[in-house]
């Protein structure tokens, strides 16, 4: 099984004027940085902060920095919070449409050969 998915850190409770530079120097610190990408601020849903994500070389880098800076680490000295570091949840994974991870149209029953009803009469 690959370990791609491990190489792909989601950092939260950036600073608002944080930049991709200021990213890949710390997070090079515990492995080669292959990518880093900074999400629009507008889609952040606290007021002051970005998130963004770190992909590393290997898979043993991206552990090294979760466990170094989670939830230790400020990008800005005055920052009421610092920084929080998890593994990137693969695309369709995270938070869905009902806001518990899973999208609504996936919550209905898949049609087993079955006819709908309508007012009494079965139809196809």
């Amino acid at each position: 099984m690959s370990d791609d998915h491990l190489k792909k850190l989601f950092v939260a409770k950036l600073p608002e004027d944080i930049r991709e530079d200021e990213m890949k120097t710390v997070f090079n610190t515990y492995g080669t940085v292959a990518e880093v990408v900074i999400m629009d601020s507008t889609r952040s849903n606290r007021a002051g902060e970005r998130c963004g994500f770190v992909k590393y070389e290997t898979a043993e880098a991206a552990r090294t920095a979760l466990e170094v800076l989670n939830d230790v680490y400020r990008f800005r000295e005055e920052a009421p919070e610092p920084i929080h570091v998890s593994v990137a949840k693969p695309r369709g994974s995270g938070k869905g449409g009902d806001g518990k991870g899973k999208d609504p149209g996936s919550l209905a029953e898949p049609d087993r050969g079955r006819r709908a009803f309508d007012g009494g009469r079965a139809r196809d």
